[in-house]
């Protein structure tokens, strides 16, 4: 007795998900064995009326019937013939492959069922491994947490001391139940790490957040071969297109110098944890005194706890009023919303943010100038990142996603939208 397609097809692809078994459904001559699974049985219609019922119903609808998140289907028509279970004319056979996806998309996060781990989850799990420090992407409540041994403090300055936080250097690994992790430099932020995740030959690697030129603070950016990259895309439309470093910090000081022979102060905004550390790192005290929001400077000392060469700045409470004036003070832009800004008397805004190259960003902020810099790969460095992949799938999440993947397929490439709730500079803007 043969079980219908239908029934056979949600009792046994259930349990090839369950139990991570990868099938290929290919006709007669390779049914799939499997101690739970067993194969298709010798009736030939059943085994044809089941696999066309498969090859019918298509990726989509298979996957929403059955609820199989990180199912993947490739299907196509096998050249040899079989006896039609409709008719007694022959017709090509389906072939139909199931594979599971190394990772997934759940309710929590991206997901490794193979190492029982989660990538930067956006609620609480049993273990979670961590691209770097900011809001949008380490989140308070898991019970164990994996990231960069650089950025260790500043993580239990923001998740509680006392987390449970074990450490990687670069290019170290660490097996969890035979997925091999490893972490690798991002460019993004201090401590900022890529995931890479391999497991029986696949390898994926998870970006977070990252940039490909090299600001002289956090290690440059190291492309990782893979065979799926998920990429960020917070600045992937042609008109993100960001100027070199220096010539950015090249206008910062000549913008504050006129200020301060104007009787103005400069209030300069930027994310606590990573664009202020960038500022300081560049910023020519020589021009002038330099102070930092209370914020910014928790956020330093929590990074030089780890290691990292940031210069100690004083507050703004901390320095005579009469230093003030003509001073450069670095605030996040949270800062701006509060009556904090008045202590400084007469004073000028500005903020550096990939976001000015939209028009009239810094006219809706109020702002007296902006400064174009960013902590995220601008439209070329998405390029430079995705083709240095060689990864045959991209995955796109936060930002302009939608628009990208269509771009890259029109490049040629395989590429999806991975929808998740990270945010790119938007959160850092509360960093």
């Amino acid at each position: 007795m043969h079980h219908h397609p239908i029934v056979w097809l949600k009792q046994h692809v259930a349990l090839m998900v369950e139990t991570q078994h990868i099938a290929s459904l290919s006709g007669f001559d390779q049914p799939p064995q499997h101690p739970s699974v067993g194969a298709f049985g010798t009736d030939a219609k059943a085994r044809v009326r089941s696999l066309f019922f498969l090859w019918k119903e298509g990726p989509k609808t298979l996957k929403k019937r059955f609820g199989l998140q990180n199912l993947g289907i490739e299907a196509g028509l096998n050249p040899g013939f079989a006896a039609s279970p409709f008719d007694a004319q022959p017709f090509p056979c389906p072939t139909v492959s199931l594979y599971m996806a190394l990772l997934e998309l759940r309710d929590k996060g991206l997901y490794c069922a193979a190492g029982d781990f989660y990538i930067d989850p956006w609620r609480p799990v049993n273990r979670a491994v961590i691209t770097h420090a900011h809001a949008d992407h380490a989140r308070y409540g898991s019970r164990q947490y994996l990231a960069h041994r650089a950025s260790a403090s500043v993580l239990r300055l923001r998740l509680g001391k006392d987390i449970a936080l074990q450490t990687l250097d670069y290019n170290q690994s660490v097996y969890m139940q035979g997925v091999r992790i490893s972490l690798h430099p991002a460019g993004h932020i201090p401590g900022s790490a890529q995931v890479r995740v391999e497991h029986n030959g696949e390898i994926w690697v998870a970006s977070g957040d990252y940039k490909v030129r090299d600001d002289g603070l956090s290690p440059a950016f190291e492309p990782v071969r893979c065979h799926h990259f998920i990429t960020e895309s917070t600045f992937g439309l042609p008109l993100f297109r960001f100027p070199p470093q220096e010539q950015v910090f090249q206008d910062i000081h000549q913008w504050w110098g006129q200020n301060r022979s104007e009787g103005f102060s400069t209030v300069l905004f930027a994310y606590s944890l990573g664009k202020a550390q960038r500022l300081i790192k560049h910023l020519n005290p020589a021009t002038g005194p330099i102070f930092v929001h209370s914020a910014i400077r928790q956020t330093n000392s929590a990074l030089q706890a780890d290691g990292w060469d940031i210069p100690e700045l004083p507050l703004p409470s901390e320095g005579k009023k009469e230093a003030l004036k003509g001073a450069l003070v670095i605030a996040p832009p949270a800062a701006a919303r509060g009556t904090w800004l008045k202590a400084f008397g007469p004073a000028r805004l500005a903020t550096a943010s990939g976001w000015m190259a939209l028009r009239g960003a810094r006219r809706r902020q109020a702002l007296d100038r902006g400064f174009l810099l960013s902590d995220h790969a601008d439209w070329d460095e998405l390029h430079q990142a995705i083709e240095a992949s060689e990864a045959a799938h991209i995955w796109v999440t936060h930002g302009y996603r939608a628009l990208f993947v269509r771009h890259l397929q029109d490049l040629g490439y395989e590429a999806s939208v991975l929808e998740t709730p990270f945010a790119g500079e938007e959160a850092e803007a509360e960093a």
